[in-house]
């Protein structure tokens, strides 16, 4: 599991993404972060009443054999 904070403007685009705690594996931090980059632009089912605003998405990753 790695937490990340993402930042959007009222757009949905992305501002910002960093990796908030660790999953302890560097590749899937990064994997976390490029899909939100790749995710962007967000579609907002509400206009937010700001610049931007932070959300801390944590992603969860279920490794199989």
């Amino acid at each position: 599991r790695v937490v990340l904070r993402v930042v959007i403007n009222s757009d949905g685009e992305l501002k910002d993404v960093a990796v908030q705690k660790s999953s302890g594996y560097e590749a899937l931090d990064q994997a976390a972060k490029t899909a939100v980059r790749l995710a962007c632009p967000l579609p907002l089912q509400h206009e937010i009443n700001r610049p931007e605003i932070g959300i801390t998405l944590p992603v969860v990753y279920r490794l199989s054999r």
